[in-house]
C-alpha cells in the first residue's frame, strides 16, 4: 500500500468518526504519541528560503513534472476519488 492509499484509509476512518468527538479527541492523542511530539515541536530554528532558492525549487519540481515523476493537485484528486470508490 503506498502513502496516498494509506492517507486515503487513515482520511475515510477519521470521516467516520466525525460523529463522535470523542473518539476523534482520542484518535488525535494517538496520532501525536504515535508521532511524539518532535513531529509538532522542533527546536531548530526556523529560516526562510531565499528568492534564489525558491526559484532553484520550483524549476527542479517543474522539470520533474515534465518528466513525468509527479501528478498534478488535479490528477492526485481524481486518483483519491476513484480510490475512495474502490473502498
Amino acid at each position: 500500500m503506498n502513502g496516498m492509499q494509506l492517507k486515503a484509509e487513515l482520511l475515510y476512518e477519521v470521516s467516520n468518526m466525525e460523529e463522535n468527538p470523542q473518539l476523534l479527541k482520542k484518535a488525535l492523542a494517538c496520532i501525536r504519541e504515535i508521532c511524539g511530539k518532535s513531529a509538532y515541536h522542533t527546536e531548530e530554528a526556523l529560516t526562510p528560503y531565499t528568492l534564489e532558492e525558491l526559484n532553484m525549487r520550483a524549476a527542479e519540481a517543474e522539470e520533474a513534472y515534465r518528466r513525468g515523476e509527479c501528478l498534478s493537485a488535479e490528477e492526485v484528486d481524481r486518483e483519491l476519488e476513484e480510490f475512495m470508490r474502490r473502498l
